[in-house]
């Protein structure tokens, strides 16, 4: 949103503080590596200039708009430039697919919107989230068809055409398939939906003439009745709800009072002077609503019913041109809006309950990584260390081979074959399989390679593997309080070191020890030797890895696996090994960030020129 505004802001005054705002805008965008994100910008901003074109037929100025974007981008290149280029390493979902409808918002979501209490799924069957409600932005959007003139607006300029345009299009990028390249999981796609409805919905009313429709007309005796019955309602709510309801009711019931002080006045209430249809239309909407989630808690239907209410004083807080007033209603939305949220999930999400702390076996090996297998992610607790699933043992300070990515790695699937490879869930028996053989031209099993220091594994896959896993020399040494698992673990005696992610050294030899342990380096004490050493580092291999000692460079390949680190060192080399990570690409492309710099220096130099060539109207088209 924020590169959006300075978009604007360079398109209505074409300034140096606008394009560098721009220009740090949209790097920060690009950094964040939200493909939606990128996606979104790039379609706001190709239509807007579709549309200034139209309107000016100058190609010069769209050429000059854009400038400080692909300015940008060149500066940006390099966070991605890696990921290009490991393309063939890394293992990202695709493909085409809209099976269940997942992450696809439905249109009874996106139209009924404005509506501040309606919740929704965003999914009934295969991943179950809620879609929170877009009222907080757009709750005057159906009052603008009923007390505005759309249609005059619609012919005298083209802004709202502009508006329109946006909506349709994130709309129908909002109903892509859920998985499809860069635009999966179309969800994401709302908040421009949302935006843009937003901001056309304002500029409706305060550039629209205001138009009467018809009015409904009520007598004194329908006003009480109306009353009684919502007030006998209200009364009877907290006896059969719990009285939790009670403050939430005289806290709304206050702010409507203080929003719309004629709310109890027969003479002056808000259905005097109504239009017609925007009432029916409203009855008609919560309705909906109602029968949507007639089966929550009845907490939601106060919450509804007050929606209701804010719906129908809006047209007179709008009419007042009140910053108390729409200040009020802001925060009467916000009230609404996080009342509903706190029980809401326990409704309509799966969650699961992590205790702070969990009790960690004694006799369990976690010098190394642990590898967990059963697949435990629809637990809705988590009180011991079988029960953590995927990323939740990175909040209990766990080194795990599970963890949550939504991109993985080609040759570490191959030997650790996944379900669902975001979230670290692993098909047991193959896995099983491949870690529990003997790595190709070292006498050890592939998970010590890996440094796996412990497996939770399911009873009956440990008995199906039993004698592959004594082999490998691990050991059962705890069954866990729950379900049918167990921790079968190695020897303290064989893991010493790997709390500090030492290397797997053949042939073994005395002495060599790790020094230091960093996130992309490793220093290596190698003393002197007769032979030529290999070293196998529990790192995933990936491009840029390299290696030395005493300034001579060592050969460094991928394992026979293909997935870990490997350093060989000549027999005459010794002394401190440095292994350390470097992005390939940012050898060589270190200069595009200097020259976007300087293109932008360029531009800032010539911008006077440019203003005077463009003549830049101090207006939106």
């Amino acid at each position: 949103m924020v590169s959006i505004a300075t978009f604007l802001l360079l398109k209505k005054n074409y300034s140096k503080i606008n394009i560098i705002l721009n220009f740090i805008s949209v790097i920060f965008l690009l950094s964040s590596g939200w493909p939606h994100g990128v996606i979104g910008y790039a379609v706001f901003v190709g239509i807007t200039l579709v549309f200034e074109f139209k309107q000016s037929g100058k190609l010069n100025k769209v050429v000059y708009l854009s400038i400080p974007a692909i300015l940008a981008l060149i500066f940006s290149f390099p966070i991605y430039s890696e990921y290009i280029f490991s393309h063939d390493l890394t293992n990202r979902v695709s493909g085409f697919d809209s099976s269940l409808r997942t992450f696809i918002p439905s249109w009874s979501t996106i139209i009924l919107g404005f509506f501040p209490t309606f919740y929704d799924y965003m999914t009934y069957i295969s991943y179950r989230l809620v879609l929170l409600p877009l009222g907080f932005s757009t709750l005057f959007l159906p009052m603008v068809f009923f007390y505005r003139n759309i249609k005059e607006l619609w012919q005298r300029d083209n802004i709202l055409k502009w508006f329109s345009t946006l909506i349709i299009i994130f709309f129908l990028l909002s109903q892509m398939p859920s998985q499809f390249g860069p635009l999966r999981w179309p969800f994401r796609f709302l908040p421009f939906i949302s935006f843009f409805i937003c901001l056309a919905v304002f500029y409706i009313l305060q550039y629209a003439h205001i138009i009467q429709g018809k009015e409904i007309i009520l007598n004194k005796k329908i006003y009480i009745s109306l009353y009684i019955i919502l007030g006998g309602f209200f009364l009877f709510l907290p006896v059969y709800a719990g009285f939790d309801t009670l403050t939430l009711i005289l806290s709304l019931v206050l702010i409507l009072f203080l929003l719309e002080h004629d709310l109890f006045n027969f003479k002056k209430s808000i259905l005097v002077n109504f239009n017609k249809k925007y009432f029916l239309v409203i009855l008609f909407v919560f309705c909906l609503v109602f029968f949507n989630s007639w089966n929550l808690h009845p907490f939601y239907i106060v919450l509804q019913i007050f929606s209701v209410w804010l719906l129908i004083l809006s047209p007179k807080i709008i009419e007042r041109k009140s910053s108390y007033g729409m200040i009020g209603l802001t925060l009467s939305i916000l009230l609404l809006f996080l009342n509903g949220l706190p029980t809401l999930g326990g409704s309509y999400q799966r969650q699961t309950e992590l205790a702070e702390r969990i009790q960690l076996p004694d006799n369990v090996n976690l010098q190394g990584y642990v590898l967990s297998l059963p697949l435990n992610i629809y637990l809705k607790q988590t009180r011991q260390l079988n029960d953590i699933a995927s990323a939740q043992f990175g909040f209990y300070d766990i080194k795990s081979i599970n963890g949550y990515s939504p991109v993985g790695s080609k040759r570490l699937e191959k030997i650790l074959p996944v379900n669902q490879s975001a979230h670290g869930i692993f098909a047991s028996k193959p896995t099983l399989e491949n870690i529990l053989q003997s790595a190709k031209g070292f006498n050890v099993c592939q998970a010590v390679l890996m440094q796996i220091s412990t497996i939770i594994v399911n009873k009956d896959d440990y008995a199906a593997f039993s004698h592959q896993f004594k082999q490998c020399g691990y050991s059962e040494v705890q069954s866990a309080d729950s379900r049918s698992d167990l921790y079968v673990s190695l020897p303290f005696t064989l893991t010493k070191g790997w709390e500090n992610n030492s290397p797997f050294v053949y042939p073994d030899i005395a002495g060599v020890r790790i020094v230091k342990h960093e996130n992309n380096t490793d220093w290596v004490q190698i003393p002197e030797h007769k032979d030529n050493i290999t070293l196998i580092f529990p790192r995933l291999w990936w491009y840029g890895y390299s290696a030395n000692i005493n300034d001579h460079i060592l050969s460094v390949t991928a394992d026979s696996s293909g997935s870990l680190v490997q350093v060989s060192v000549p027999s005459d080399f010794n002394g401190v090994l440095r292994l350390s990570y470097f992005p390939v690409t940012w050898r060589y492309l270190w200069f595009l960030p200097i020259l976007a710099i300087m293109g932008l220096i360029t531009l800032l130099f010539f911008n006077g020129k440019i203003k005077e060539r463009l003549k830049l109207e101090l207006k939106i088209f």
